[in-house]
């Protein structure tokens, strides 16, 4: 993967452009009867691809429409990410890609990145502590760290961001949608959260 990020650099194009060139706008790897002649080669021909649900800037409203959002994966486009085995692709099954937005998590987070984060059932919400979450509340979802939990004793989950200029934001329990645990990046090598 480092290999791949220091290629795209070189090239000033995204590591994504590299894995994907059929979705490139201005790639025109067709025959001659429009069909794609691109294969895998190398480590890609070995690994097992995996398709998640991408809920970008643009797809956060349908997100919160529809509640927490894995029910209806085909409302969204999805990105492929490429593992070691069928055992790694089973890991990632109810897993959403999210987008950052804004700046509140820098440098941990910059925009335009994206994370690979699970779903907390709500009952395991009190649990959520000391990590980088996204959360749907009212009509936002944003991606802050839980540093102060007292869902339990007030109802009460504090998001922080990294930024200290951005502070933090407390939310109610009954103003949140669902919370998701970010656990990875999807475009860096495997670098937990």
């Amino acid at each position: 993967m480092s290999t791949l990020t220091d290629i795209a650099n070189a090239l000033q194009i995204t590591v994504q452009e590299i894995l994907y060139p059929t979705q490139n706008k201005q790639s025109s790897y067709k025959d001659s009867i429009g069909h794609n002649n691109v294969q895998a080669v190398g480590f890609l021909a070995d690994m097992v691809a995996v398709d998640l649900p991408f809920v970008s800037f643009r797809a956060r409203a349908s997100f919160i429409e529809l509640g927490m959002g894995v029910q209806h994966p085909d409302n969204f486009e999805t990105l492929r990410l490429y593992v070691n085995s069928e055992e790694d692709a089973a890991r990632y099954i109810g897993a959403l890609v999210f987008e950052v937005e804004g700046d509140s998590m820098e440098p941990l987070l910059r925009t335009g990145e994206k994370v690979i984060a699970w779903q907390v059932p709500e009952g395991k919400w009190e649990q959520v502590y000391n990590q980088v979450c996204v959360i749907a509340y009212d009509d936002t979802v944003t991606i802050k760290a839980v540093r102060e939990n007292e869902l339990f004793t007030r109802n009460l989950l504090t998001l922080y961001a990294q930024n200290p200029a951005a502070g933090f934001l407390p939310v109610q329990r009954q103003q949140i949608q669902s919370v998701w645990r970010v656990e990875e990046f999807f475009d860096r090598p495997k670098i937990r959260l």
